[in-house]
């Protein structure tokens, strides 16, 4: 568990502190392509680095940052299949 969460703190930008309640919204020293939400993986670390069990509504949230993350990861593939596939008709 900790070394998902420490994998996730890394693709969200890392280190950047603990950022307000902000509902998904840039947090400060954010990395501009972080992922939307990831400042549920900084409270995360908080309670990793205490080595304290992560609360149950904390850890649901996670997750579905790890699915928001899977979902857009999957959404540019698909884009880009669709982007080859209507290159390849228009060469034919």
């Amino acid at each position: 568990m900790m070394m998902i969460v420490m994998q996730m703190h890394e693709l969200a930008g890392g280190g950047a502190g603990v950022a307000g309640k902000g509902g998904g919204k840039q947090a400060k020293g954010r990395d501009k392509d972080a992922p939307q939400y990831s400042e549920i993986v900084d409270e995360c670390k908080l309670y990793i680095d205490a080595d304290i069990d992560i609360p149950l509504p904390l850890l649901a949230r996670l997750i579905k940052f790890r699915l928001l993350i899977i979902k857009d990861a999957d959404m540019k593939n698909l884009k880009a299949c669709i982007m080859r596939r209507g290159l390849l008709k228009l060469e034919s």
